[in-house]
């Protein structure tokens, strides 16, 4: 391995790590979230509106990422998909600390996770190649 080989791994191995912890975070805030509406709601239906909200807008939108990141800075690309994902992140906490969370607040929030997911793989593996 030449020095330029090793810098480009030390480069890459934070990204990696990043990335991952992001995608595994929002997996697992959507379960839960769905867990949680069921638990307080007792009602398939809204637990699965949760789950739909989140995976609905993430397979609409994984037809269009690859085309956008293709077209536009992929650092860049990755940096919003990270970004909009923590927005539906801190949107599922704003509704969670308003004491009143409607279930309306949640789906949207769960649909913002979504559009992010759906662009953090595709513009991640962009940038690697």
């Amino acid at each position: 391995m030449n020095a330029g080989e090793h810098g480009s791994l030390k480069a890459f191995i934070p990204i990696w790590i990043t990335q991952v912890l992001s995608t595994l975070a929002s997996s697992m805030s959507s379960f839960a979230l769905a867990a949680w509406v069921y638990e307080q709601t007792r009602s398939a239906t809204a637990m699965a509106m949760i789950q739909a909200a989140f995976i609905t807008p993430f397979l609409i939108m994984s037809f269009f990422a690859g085309p956008i990141i293709d077209r536009s800075s992929r650092k860049l690309m990755m940096a919003l998909s990270d970004l909009v994902a923590v927005l539906g992140t801190i949107g599922i906490l704003a509704v969670f600390l308003s004491g009143s969370p409607a279930l309306w607040m949640i789906v949207a929030a769960a649909a913002l996770n979504g559009i992010g997911n759906a662009f953090q793989w595709p513009a991640f593996s962009a940038v690697l190649g």
